[in-house]
């Protein structure tokens, strides 16, 4: 058998730009023939990135790709594939476009995670590639990395390799692709009879591998992106290994750092309550500019009391501050907030909805405007579980520059601030401790006459454990009945009528407050399943999942 060398390019790609990305393919082709490679592959949609949407269609990116695939072509002998869109009348595939001796030879259709591009069974066979070359099956992968990603791939892709006598690969999309959905992982593993012989992620723009192949076609497709429901447990969204946090964490602050290196920003500002949201971004949003080489002191922390800030919340804001080494700003908007009550003509001794979203709104606008002096992003705090039941003020808290949180639920956050704490220890655990400890609340009435917090969020809307629990199992598409008896093995102590109430009050708010899911900010993808990138219309009837819940 001979080995043949099989080259891995991950270029440093312009997103949306294929006439720019020109010579830099072209480099990295020139270097490969350099080396006798036999065989060069780039990543899906090298030409242009992914999450273009239907941005894929217009000319400059589609004629573009086209124009630029010919140049490559011409300048090619050694056989190579290439990612791009391509237009076919009204419809538009992700493949994978097969050059060799100036020419292009066809296509390869590859199914892709964007819903931009049609399916690849509708793909004219006529414009398909031959690619009789060597046995070798190639498995493409344009979704984001999340943590414990890699073990599925290889638990997936080992038994493949099992059946077969011929080299795996796997290969994923270039960091440089990364947008403010998600990131790659630049990463690569090459399997034989059952088991993993090399693995990497991208240190340079080329990787060769020498593998000993026949001659034979290629099988070259997508990497099969399988639904893993767990067993049936209470926190579906936690980790049993903890060390797939510090993962997790990583992935969390590259996705910010590089919102910071595209937007040119390199201010952060943060609104920093004592609560457990705004702590977590505040953690990630320290590891994002030590990610990115950028100086600590550009992040803002901003402490703004308000009617309903306790002194408790108050003093676990300033520890948690000091005990990261950040110097705090803070801003009261008791002065502002009453003159604007004055100014629409609401008495202020009237603690309705008014009286409450005005301090959220008041604490953004002023976020809002630091961030213009510091030419600074606003780090939105609000997690998953607040977003997907609409728990936020629209316009305030609703609304910021990237929503940090947005990828992650209320139950992991809590669970993250307890591992970071443990791993951190000193006077940072004894602060996050604390401010675990504390019941999860708005603070937007005024405590009680000894100091207590009023406002109880899980009083109103539901134990996080709960909502989360059903959040999991909705986003698998699992039907009503079936959440129904997840939550009988999950959670025995329930009453039929108490999981009727969760289900309805979940059901309710997750449909009618799509609206403010509609309007949010971009947030990065960090678990699976995840309602970063879930889309629906903001106008949706309730009224047969609500049936459907009361016929249990």
């Amino acid at each position: 058998m001979n080995t043949k060398i099989l080259c891995l390019a991950f270029p440093k790609i312009h997103l949306a730009a294929p006439k720019e990305n020109a010579s830099v393919l072209e480099k990295l082709i020139i270097e490969a023939e350099h080396k006798d490679v036999d065989l060069l592959l780039f990543p899906p949609l090298t030409l242009t990135g992914d999450e273009l949407g239907e941005f894929y269609r217009h000319p400059t990116i589609s004629q573009g790709s086209k124009e630029v695939l010919s140049y490559l072509a011409s300048l090619s002998k050694m056989p190579v594939f290439i990612g791009l869109p391509l237009l076919i009348e009204d419809r538009i595939f992700s493949v994978m476009a097969f050059i060799e001796d100036g020419a292009i030879k066809g296509y390869i259709p590859l199914s892709s995670k964007e819903k931009a591009f049609s399916d690849p069974l509708l793909f004219p066979r006529d414009l398909l590639a031959d690619t009789e070359l060597y046995k070798l099956s190639i498995y493409l992968d344009d979704s984001f990395s999340s943590p414990n990603k890699k073990e599925k791939i290889i638990r997936t892709l080992v038994k493949k390799s099992e059946e077969q006598d011929q080299p795996l690969v796997y290969m994923s999309c270039p960091e440089s692709y990364s947008v403010s959905g998600g990131i790659h992982s630049s990463s690569h593993l090459l399997f034989g009879k059952g088991k993993v012989s090399h693995r990497g992620k991208w240190s340079s723009e080329l990787i060769a591998l020498e593998l000993p192949v026949k001659r034979g076609a290629i099988e070259l497709q997508s990497y099969p992106t399988q639904k893993e429901i767990k067993t049936p447990t209470s926190l579906p969204f936690l980790f049993s290994n903890k060390q797939v946090y510090e993962e997790l964490l990583q992935l969390q602050a590259r996705a910010y750092g590089n919102k910071l290196k595209r937007t040119g920003a390199s201010h952060s500002l943060i609104g920093v309550s004592g609560g457990l949201d705004s702590t977590w971004a505040l953690i990630a949003t320290l590891h994002a500019h030590l990610e990115m080489d950028l100086p600590i002191e550009n992040i803002h922390p901003i402490i703004m009391p308000g009617f309903g800030s306790s002194e408790d919340t108050m003093t676990s804001a300033l520890d948690l501050l000091d005990s990261l080494g950040l110097e705090p700003q803070i801003i009261s908007i008791d002065k502002s907030v009453m003159q604007h009550f004055e100014d629409i003509g609401h008495d202020s001794n009237n603690t309705n909805v008014v009286y409450e979203n005005a301090q959220a709104r008041e604490r953004t606008q002023i976020l809002m405007d630091l961030a213009n002096s510091y030419n600074g992003l606003v780090v939105g705090t609000g997690d998953m579980s607040e977003i997907a039941l609409g728990w936020s003020t629209y316009n305030a808290d609703q609304m910021s520059m990237y929503g940090l949180n947005a990828g992650i639920p209320k139950t992991l956050i809590q669970d993250l601030i307890l591992w970071y704490a443990k791993k951190k220890g000193g006077p940072l655990e004894k602060a996050l401790m604390h401010i675990l400890d504390r019941p999860i609340s708005p603070e937007l009435l005024p405590p009680d006459k000894d100091g207590e917090i009023l406002q109880k969020t899980e009083e109103l809307i539901g134990k996080y454990e709960i909502t989360d629990f059903i959040l999991y199992y909705s986003l698998q598409y699992c039907s009503i009945s079936q959440i129904d008896n997840l939550m009988v093995e999950a959670f025995g102590t329930l009453t039929k009528e108490e999981r009727k109430d969760h289900l309805s009050r979940f059901y309710k708010r997750f449909i009618n407050q799509q609206f403010k899911r509609t309007a949010s900010p971009d947030g990065v993808k960090l678990t699976e399943p995840s309602l970063v990138g879930f889309k629906m219309a903001s106008d949706l009837s309730t009224i047969d999942f609500i049936k459907e819940i009361q016929n249990l």
